[in-house]
């Protein structure tokens, strides 16, 4: 039996790297792409209209982090690149696997 330990950032490498080419404000954690792949899963748990108000918000968040071009960037998040991230994730494991196989 083999086992491959990677994660979701090796699998998707060289796509992550043609997406932040492509939008260098997208990409960061919590921002743009991780907030389009929840739209893409779960989109009930993505309250957009929250955004203008989240620095003002006295509960600590990762975002404040981030420049306000990339924090303010996050309204651009939308299902579509979510959904082309998880096909992407999707080609990308099925590949490693049959890769694993042979």
């Amino acid at each position: 039996m083999r086992f491959w330990a990677g994660g979701t950032v090796s699998l998707l490498g060289d796509f992550l790297t043609e997406l932040q080419a492509a939008d260098p404000l997208a990409g960061g954690h919590g921002t743009q792409r991780e907030t389009s792949l929840v739209m893409a899963i779960r989109p009930e748990w993505v309250d957009l209209d929250r955004l203008p108000h989240l620095t003002d918000s006295p509960l600590p968040s990762q975002l404040r982090k981030n420049r306000p071009d990339v924090y303010a960037h996050i309204a651009h998040a939308n299902p579509e690149l979510g959904e082309r991230i998880l096909q992407a994730l999707v080609d990308s494991a099925v590949g490693k696997a049959r890769g694993m196989m042979g």
